[in-house]
């Protein structure tokens, strides 16, 4: 499942416009999971747990 999970592409939008998610869980990506789980009132860790996966699903599955 998680092969088929397009973590840049459902975060894309909550990177900010200096930097940019290029598929490796570095600085870029720990910031725009922090937005995104701030947006999405979630716990801000910056790491994917079993809640803000759930929710990277759902957001993932509405865009197809």
């Amino acid at each position: 499942m998680l092969e088929n999970l397009d973590l840049g592409g459902t975060l894309k939008g909550y990177d900010d416009s200096k930097k940019s998610i290029d598929g490796d869980f570095g600085d870029n990506t720990f910031d725009a999971v922090l937005l995104f789980q701030s947006q999405n009132k979630l716990k801000e860790t910056g790491f994917v747990d079993s809640e803000s996966l759930k929710k990277i699903i759902s957001k993932s599955n509405e865009k197809k």
